[in-house]
């Protein structure tokens, strides 16, 4: 929990899909109702996946590297994830929440083309009634 000027804001983070304990409840485990929740998760998948009833506001990933090596001005060759080119990179619509995918600064295999590195700053706002 994380909290500021009276404001605050749950971050809860899982392991990884394939060798982790993905425990999205376990993560926001006494967090009451009226927090935001922040999901920290490897793999973006993960935004399709979750059970219903399990509250998350925005998740944040990577795992996919937008893809690394992409054609110009086009999708990539491969992004490695269960939804194809949707959770490459950048903001996009899961299956109930908001997953921002970032690119991150690697590369699997020492190759990118067409797909730069990124380092990403998120800048959260309050929400005004109204």
């Amino acid at each position: 929990m994380i909290e500021r000027n009276g404001a605050r804001l749950a971050v809860g983070g899982v392991g990884d899909m394939w060798e982790g304990i993905v425990d999205v409840t376990r993560a926001f485990r006494d967090i009451p109702a009226n927090v935001p929740r922040i999901l920290l998760s490897h793999n973006p998948d993960l935004a399709e996946e979750l059970s219903p009833g399990i509250r998350v506001d925005l998740q944040i990933s990577g795992h996919t590297h937008g893809g690394q090596v992409r054609i110009p001005f086009g999708p990539a060759i491969q992004v490695p994830s269960r939804y194809g080119d949707k959770y490459s990179s950048g903001l996009v619509q899961g299956k109930s929440h908001r997953v921002y995918v970032n690119r991150g600064i690697a590369s699997n295999h020492g190759v990118r083309f067409c797909c730069p590195p990124e380092v990403t700053g998120i800048t959260l706002r309050t929400q005004r009634a109204g």
